[in-house]
């Protein structure tokens, strides 16, 4: 199983739907939200992965995101 981004867990469960406020083992206040399957940092921040791809995240993206 993949890791999930939001809870950083490893257990089944549906990860593009994971709202727990703490991480897998209950240890930490988690950094991210999913909102209608997007993840976003908890004061609102889009969490972007284009620089994942292959064509990156322009250097003149708008503040409005934060790049994972």
């Amino acid at each position: 199983l993949s890791i999930c981004a939001v809870c950083l867990g490893r257990h089944p469960h549906r990860v593009v739907e994971c709202t727990s406020p703490k991480t897998w083992d209950q240890q930490y206040d988690t950094f991210a939200k999913r909102k209608l399957k997007i993840l976003l940092t908890k004061d609102g921040k889009r969490l972007c992965t284009k620089w994942q791809q292959s064509t990156g995240c322009h250097e003149d993206h708008m503040n409005h995101h934060l790049c994972s």
